[in-house]
């Protein structure tokens, strides 16, 4: 949220990534964490409205202007292609210069 309000480049619609690895196989509580990210947020001027937090085999959507989190099982395939393009966001250079990458 820092990074956003001071760094980043402020759009019509906000949106932030999550790559999770959790350690065990205990799933972190998606509505907990959406509670607490809409709290964070209220103190903020610019907001994410859509956090997507990929966690193994699924993706998690927390809807920011809807209060909701939606689940989505992810396929193998989609699985692949998703840590294939997290990698491949991480070492892009203009993101680690703090530059939204827009498509």
């Amino acid at each position: 949220l820092e990074k956003l309000n001071t760094y980043y480049q402020k759009m019509r619609y906000n949106r932030l990534y999550l790559f999770l690895h959790p350690a065990g196989q205990a799933i972190p509580d998606m509505a907990a964490f959406s509670r607490w990210m809409g709290a964070r947020q209220r103190r903020e001027r610019v907001k994410f409205h859509w956090v997507f937090v990929h966690c193994r085999n699924r993706l998690y959507v927390c809807d920011g202007r809807k209060h909701r989190v939606d689940a989505y099982r992810i396929s193998a395939e989609g699985e692949s292609f998703l840590n294939r393009e997290a990698e491949r966001l991480r070492s892009d250079g203009k993101w680690r210069d703090g530059t939204p990458l827009i498509s």
